[in-house]
C-alpha cells in the first residue's frame, strides 16, 4: 500500500466518522504519513498489516501496541555489529520493539525450539508472590516433573510397585536438569537485571 493510498484511506475514514467534510490538519496528515512509513517498513520485512486481507482465514487474538503487524521469518539479529540500515529501521518504526518481542514469544520467527522464551507483560497484577518464586514457577517442565514425582510417590506408598521404573526416570531427569538448584539459579537471573 503506497503512502498516497494510506492518506486517501485516512481521509475517507475521517469523512465517514466526522460527518462533515473537514480538511485534514497538518498534524493528522503527518500522523497518517508516519503510519504509512511504518506499514511500508513492516511490508519490507516480509510481513503484513491488519488492513490487508488475510488469505489464511485465521482468527487473530490479542491486541495492543503493534499487534496489527506481523514480521514473518525474515528478521536477523546481530550482536556484534549493527548496520546503519538495521538501526534506522528499528529507530523509525513505531512500536516495533513490542511487536518484535511479542512475535518472538509466540515463536512466529524462526527460533530454535531448544531455546526457552519467556515474555513478561508490561503491566502485571500485584500479589504477594515474590520475584524469585515467579521465576522458579516459570519452569513448567520442572514443575510438571515434580508434580508427577509426588503423584507416583503416593502410588508407591499405596503399594503399587509398577510405578517404580517411571519414578526412577523422573528423579534421574530432575537430577540431570539441576532441579534442586532452581532457586539459586533464579537469584542469579534476578541479580543480573
Amino acid at each position: 500500500m503506497s503512502d498516497t493510498e494510506v492518506v486517501v484511506d485516512g481521509v475517507d475514514k475521517l469523512q465517514l466518522h466526522g460527518g462533515k467534510d473537514k480538511k485534514l490538519s497538518r498534524k493528522e496528515l503527518k500522523k497518517l504519513q508516519k503510519k504509512a512509513e511504518y506499514e511500508k517498513e513492516v511490508m519490507a520485512m516480509g510481513g503484513h498489516v491488519d488492513r490487508q486481507e488475510d488469505d489464511s482465514g485465521e482468527k487473530k487474538e490479542g491486541g495492543g501496541i503493534g499487534a496489527g503487524a506481523e514480521l514473518g521469518g525474515q528478521f536477523a539479529v546481530s550482536q556484534q555489529a549493527k548496520s546503519v540500515a538495521q538501526m534506522t529501521q528499528l529507530e523509525n518504526a513505531v512500536d516495533i520493539k513490542t511487536t518484535l518481542l511479542k512475535h518472538i514469544a509466540a515463536r512466529k520467527l524462526a527460533i530454535p525450539p531448544n531455546i526457552d522464551l519467556l515474555y513478561c507483560e508490561q503491566e502485571i497484577e500485584v500479589d504477594s508472590t515474590s520475584a524469585i518464586d515467579t521465576v522458579v514457577k516459570s519452569d513448567k517442565h520442572r514443575l510438571a516433573l515434580i508434580d508427577e514425582e509426588a503423584e507416583l510417590t503416593k502410588k508407591l506408598e499405596g503399594g503399587d510397585v509398577s510405578v517404580g521404573e517411571r519414578l526412577k526416570e523422573i528423579s534421574d531427569e530432575l537430577r540431570n536438569m539441576g532441579a534442586d538448584a532452581a532457586e539459586p539459579k533464579a537469584r542469579r537471573i534476578l541479580a543480573g537485571l
